[in-house]
């Protein structure tokens, strides 16, 4: 009776224990299923990890600006820039000979082998007949060839400078001469012809003369129409100006110190509009 009444005792202190026991074991239960299906953010987890990565981004930007003075460093290359601070390049290159130039002037004359011309109204035939002498040459005339001369030189004029006196002379009463071989034959010329042609890189070799000469002209800030109107004052009644605007360049025929006044003027205004800032 006693190990009976003994045994009912001890299972209700085990079932007692048991049900104070599973309380505890239900909770720890529920908070680990809580942790791990829990809808709320843990800012304080949050915080710590925002820290983590705003502490790895602070080497970042030294390291870029690494990159961008090692690609930086040098600027790719490109195009020739031209300096337009240059005066050289606001000018016309191929009339920059004739920009020191200072207009012509009178020299005295010099003592030496030469001939003094003095006509005052004199028939052309006459003059053309005492220079043809002069220079031991053979002529024909065209009977169409009329006209006076006025002629007066202060000086001796050489004699192998004459013959382009001579031929001076005819064009301005608008005649020319020839040479045929054996003889030279003097017409009526329309306009008279020229005796060299100058390319554009010849501007510098021009010298005041009496000499009917062609200069090639390239203009390079005007336009050759402008141009063309801005030298016609400063050139004869017999010069011939030819306009190739394709080009944009100037055919000139005329005496030489007439187109060296004219190329003068015009190395003065075919230049760039930067020459002026």
């Amino acid at each position: 009776m006693k190990n009976m009444r003994n045994m009912k005792i001890f299972s209700k202190l085990l079932l007692i224990v048991m049900a104070a026991l599973l309380p505890l074991n239900g909770c720890s239960y529920r908070n680990n299923d809580l942790d791990q299906h829990k809808t709320w953010m843990d800012l304080h987890k949050i915080s710590q990890k925002v820290d983590k990565a705003t502490a790895g981004r602070k080497t970042r930007p030294s390291l870029l600006s690494a990159k961008k003075k090692t690609t930086l460093k040098k600027p790719p290359p490109g195009p020739d820039v031209r300096d337009l601070s240059s005066k050289e390049d606001t000018i016309n290159p191929y009339l920059k000979s004739m920009t020191g130039q200072k207009p012509q002037e009178k020299t005295a004359g010099v003592a030496g082998e030469g001939v003094m011309l003095n006509f005052d109204n004199a028939d052309i035939y006459e003059v053309i007949q005492v220079i043809a002498e002069t220079l031991n040459i053979s002529y024909i005339i065209d009977p169409a060839v009329k006209g006076t001369v006025n002629i007066r030189s202060g000086k001796k004029i050489p004699t192998n400078q004459l013959f382009v006196i001579f031929k001076k002379i005819l064009n301005i009463n608008g005649l020319d001469i020839r040479n045929e071989g054996d003889h030279y034959y003097i017409y009526v010329a329309g306009k008279p012809s020229p005796t060299a042609i100058y390319n554009k890189n010849q501007v510098g070799e021009l010298k005041p003369s009496a000499r009917l000469i062609t200069q090639i002209v390239p203009i390079m800030h005007l336009s050759s129409a402008d141009a063309e109107k801005l030298i016609k004052p400063y050139l004869s009644k017999h010069s011939v100006v030819y306009n190739l605007p394709d080009q944009n360049t100037l055919i000139i025929s005329d005496f030489e110190s007439q187109i060296i006044d004219a190329l003068r003027i015009l190395s003065r205004l075919d230049v760039s509009s930067l020459s002026s800032l």
